[in-house]
């Protein structure tokens, strides 16, 4: 990818066609804007739009893996390029895509390096749903998430030109945010609509063990409602909650509930603080401290 060279080329006939295929697959996303908010409404930020069945971005959240993709589309370095290249490919990338278009790039040329050729989803595009079409054929559905996750896209193919790209629109959000390791809004699939999924997604809890206050709001007829609101210890499992779209899932480590702390250390600088819990086992705490030294 490297070698690659980006020539891009928004001709109307191309985006037309693109267009025709994204009528069918792509539906619009209806703002519920702040003047339909009522005076009962609890701290909802007025100079912001709310997706109805989603979750604005605003300025202190950020949709998961967006910035990853943007860093590595400015790590690849585009060039204008010679179309008399016999090893060039052509390809359409269209919808929730931050520059749609028609471009070339040097081969070899995955699914990955077309989606950063045009500059990545967009705010409103999903990261779950990309697919790619070849003389009106359905090739495949792929999950840039499997990417962030593992460093590859599932079932990834070589380009042979003429392939167009459809990033189809965000499918159902959720946010979280405070003590955990990742937090951002998470776009979900059928399956993934429960809290234990979602606070996986967001690496868990951000300070190891200890008791977290879980708290998710819901926007419901324009007012916000607590409906879910737990302690939960980092040791134990997530109580199962299902989720809706539009979901803020807010986290904060209560240390006022933590009954004391258990502190660890032993040969070779290996140490720690632990919450207490009344069932704690020695071996609990040294399961916390591996790997263990000879």
């Amino acid at each position: 990818m490297a070698d690659s060279k980006i020539c891009s080329r928004i001709n109307a006939g191309s985006l037309l066609l693109a267009g025709l295929m994204l009528a069918t697959v792509v539906s619009p996303v209806t703002i519920v804007s702040a003047e339909e908010l009522n005076a009962d409404t609890v701290a909802v930020p007025l100079s912001e739009p709310q997706l109805a069945g989603k979750v604005a971005v605003y300025h202190d959240e950020e949709t998961y893996g967006l910035s990853k993709l943007a860093g590595l589309a400015e790590r690849s370095r585009p060039a204008i390029a010679d179309e008399r290249l016999a090893e060039e490919v052509s390809f359409i990338v269209a919808g929730g895509i931050s520059n749609p278009g028609e471009y070339s790039l040097r081969s070899p040329v995955d699914i990955l390096d077309a989606v950063l050729a045009a500059g990545g989803p967009s705010t409103d595009g999903s990261m779950r749903r990309v697919k790619i079409y070849q003389t009106g054929t359905l090739l495949g559905e792929y999950d840039l998430y499997s990417f962030l996750s593992e460093g590859r896209i599932a079932d990834d193919f070589i380009f042979n030109g003429g392939e167009q790209v459809v990033v189809l629109s965000c499918g159902p959000r959720v946010s979280v945010s405070g003590s955990v390791r990742a937090p951002a809004v998470f776009e979900l699939k059928d399956g993934e609509m429960t809290l234990g999924r979602v606070l996986e997604f967001a690496g868990g809890f951000s300070y190891g063990l200890g008791i977290y206050h879980v708290e998710v709001v819901r926007v419901a007829d324009s007012r916000q409602q607590v409906v879910f609101s737990a302690d939960i210890d980092a040791g134990a499992d997530v109580p199962v909650f299902s989720l809706e779209p539009g979901d803020r899932i807010g986290v904060l480590r209560s240390d006022k509930l933590r009954l004391a702390d258990v502190y660890v250390q032993l040969p070779g600088n290996l140490c720690g603080n632990f919450g207490y819990r009344p069932d704690m086992r020695v071996s609990d705490l040294l399961g916390c401290l591996q790997p263990l030294p000879e």
